[in-house]
């Protein structure tokens, strides 16, 4: 008699990542060129980095809505792109590494308030 050892199964039961975040939010950005890997929550709103084609890719929030989901800030003013990375919610408080543009590179960004 052999002891066989219980295999386990795991299922998907759904394929979003988020249930308040859709791939359909990104369509009224314009755009499917989002990180949504880094998808962040802080306090009921939704951090990720997209780009919608004019800005960049910036810094977006969203609170599940098309009309809550908007640019926080053109970090890297223009076209440029900001490249917005580690998106880490620690106490309420949104920390991220971000490039404005000025020469240096990513710089750690805290938003305190959104």
């Amino acid at each position: 008699m052999s002891k066989r050892k219980p295999t386990r199964r795991f299922e998907r039961l759904e394929s979003r990542v988020l249930p308040a975040f859709s791939t359909q939010l990104l369509a009224l950005l314009g755009t499917n060129n989002a990180n949504l890997d880094s998808v962040v929550n802080v306090n009921g709103t939704l951090f990720f980095a997209a780009d919608n084609g004019t800005g960049g890719f910036e810094l977006w929030k969203s609170n599940g809505t098309a009309l809550g989901t908007v640019l926080v800030r053109d970090i890297n003013p223009g076209a440029s792109n900001a490249f917005p990375l580690d998106l880490t919610n620690i106490n309420g408080m949104l920390f991220f590494s971000a490039d404005n543009g000025d020469g240096n590179g990513q710089q750690v960004r805290i938003t305190r308030t959104v």
